[in-house]
């Protein structure tokens, strides 16, 4: 039996992972950021493509038109060298190339839920289906480019990832029963659209696994979060990754976690 958390103060899965990844990134990614700092194209056509999948897994109108008119209203003014068509274009094809695949999948499973809210700390899963006794929950991946020297290795990754385990503990409370799959759906616009379901069989146990070490994380979480800034560890293997320095490297290290020497840098986040 999943026993639920005793915790006070569970947390986002996202908001844990960028705390694991280094205290230091988790408090400051809350409060700052860097000066002029703007949505990355590559997270938007992230973006449009998964809400264009929930339009159409809603059985809402028009998840096509949603592509064109979110690129165009949200594309920033300093990238518009990058043909906007072509873009519309391609966020499209992978859009469509991902229904057909979902289409496929989804012809034995039943939909319970397409950004399904799972808890008061508003932690929601992209989709949550069964399959005969099954309970699946599945979580889309846009890539902008596919690179086989990763692409295998990152869907490996995945079956280990704190945000689906998350998920498969959550969706396991909220329906009790525990969830057999956890399933990646990664979705790649160039150099030509591709769609994988990569699938992962899990069990009761190795939820409650996973849970016990979670409790760990969130009981620690809940008490060092609130302390200041100084108190953060600066966890130093991710200040580097293949995709370069950390956007917060000047913070940590040339102001020396300094909030008024930072302030030329980095600007404070608006509360929303």
């Amino acid at each position: 039996m999943i026993i639920t958390s005793p915790v006070n103060e569970p947390v986002s899965p996202t908001v844990l992972e960028r705390w694991m990844k280094c205290p230091s990134y988790g408090w400051l990614s809350q409060r700052y950021q860097p000066v002029g700092a703007k949505l990355s194209p590559y997270k938007l056509l992230g973006i449009v493509i998964a809400q264009s999948l929930e339009t159409w897994l809603k059985d809402l109108p028009q998840p096509v038109e949603l592509i064109r008119d979110t690129l165009t209203d949200n594309w920033p003014p300093d990238l518009l060298d990058w043909p906007l068509d072509t873009l519309i274009e391609l966020a499209t094809k992978g859009y469509e190339k991902a229904k057909r695949t979902l289409e496929m999948a989804l012809r034995d499973e039943h939909i319970l839920g397409v950004e399904l809210e799972l808890d008061k700390y508003h932690t929601r899963i992209d989709l949550l289906t069964t399959r005969e006794n099954e309970l699946i929950v599945t979580d889309h991946k846009v890539h902008y480019k596919y690179d086989a020297k990763y692409a295998t290795s990152n869907l490996i990754q995945s079956e280990v990832s704190w945000q689906l385990w998350d998920y498969a503990y959550r969706a396991s409370i909220l329906y009790n029963r525990p969830v057999t799959h956890i399933r990646t759906h990664a979705i790649y616009l160039t150099p030509s659209p591709k769609s994988i379901l990569h699938e992962v069989k899990i069990d009761e146990s190795m939820i409650e696994t996973w849970h016990l070490g979670a409790e760990n994380e969130w009981l620690t979480w809940s008490i060092v979060h609130k302390m200041d800034l100084k108190y953060q560890t600066m966890r130093t293997t991710s200040c580097y990754s293949r995709y370069g320095r950390c956007e917060f490297f000047d913070f940590c290290w040339l102001a020396q976690k300094d909030e008024t020497k930072a302030q030329m840098l980095y600007d404070k986040k608006v509360k929303r």
